[in-house]
């Protein structure tokens, strides 16, 4: 075998080597910039997520707890506000997220309620014992603990723990292999110009990997067809998937945009070697 027929069958190896590690980074930092990253979730619960709870809670209050507890639709009207709402949200959604051993403590959503159910009842001079007020107050905290919950979290949270756990050994260890390839590549090449070119094709081929499979769901929308209860979790769930996607996506197209702007080094490399030969 002639010895650069050798000298192309190691590039390619090497160039297919690159290709891994070049997806496993994209996809790696673009998953820890995104689906596992507590502070990128939480930013997705904005002032309009949080008033949809208040809104999604108030209606769920009026339609199923009202009825049964003989007290009027008007006595849910602005039982909480935005604030309690985050600041108990994003507990919970930390403690999932890391793993601690959290317990909610409704103390203070109870005594909201029992205030308001205790006030009316005296303001109208209707009759009702403790027990039924305390039994309501238990039923409109099993559905304020219920909507502030993010159900999908739980499914990956210790995934999301090995992930964060692991990430900056993966990180260095890929960005090591990949440095002393590329170090490789060169040094087998008299004329750089190859070795860049066999880089570009690392780069293109990456874009491959890692493009199609946003693409595909960010087109046909799978995520978009799941059931979650209620609508605003089912929201959050969708947001998050579909910018984590999109972040995804613009990383692959990165890699070929970076690969398309090292061809007009490679011509000029290759133009200076063929003037040096001469």
């Amino acid at each position: 075998m002639k010895p650069i027929n050798i000298q192309s069958i190691i590039s390619g190896i090497i160039s297919f080597l690159m290709m891994i590690c070049i997806s496993l980074l994209v996809i790696s930092i673009s998953l820890q910039l995104t689906i596992f990253n507590i502070n990128y979730i939480t930013n997705k619960m904005d002032n309009e997520y949080f008033d949809s709870i208040i809104g999604s809670l108030t209606k769920t209050l009026k339609d199923d707890i009202a009825p049964p507890s003989g007290m009027p639709e008007e006595v849910f009207d602005d039982l909480f506000n935005r604030y309690i709402i985050m600041e108990d949200t994003r507990a919970s959604l930390h403690a999932v997220l890391t793993g601690i051993d959290y317990s909610y403590d409704s103390s203070r959503v109870h005594d909201i309620l029992l205030k308001r159910f205790t006030e009316y009842a005296e303001k109208k001079d209707i009759k009702i014992s403790d027990t039924n007020i305390d039994t309501l107050t238990d039923y409109c905290i099993v559905e304020y603990e219920r909507h502030i919950s993010l159900p999908f979290i739980k499914s990956f949270a210790s995934i999301r723990r090995l992930f964060d756990n692991t990430f900056t050994y993966l990180l260095l260890g890929i960005s090591v292999l990949l440095i002393l390839l590329t170090m490789f590549l060169f040094t087998i090449y008299r004329f750089k110009h190859r070795a860049i070119r066999y880089c570009i094709y690392s780069l293109f081929a990456s874009a491959l990997m890692v493009i199609p499979f946003p693409l595909f769901f960010l087109i046909q929308g799978p995520h978009r067809k799941i059931n979650l209860t209620p609508d605003h979790t089912k929201n959050l769930f969708v947001s998050i998937i579909q910018s984590s996607l999109i972040w995804m996506l613009v990383s692959g197209l990165f890699a070929a945009v970076l690969g398309f702007a090292l061809m007009p080094l490679v011509k000029k490399l290759r133009k200076d070697a063929l003037k040096a030969k001469k």
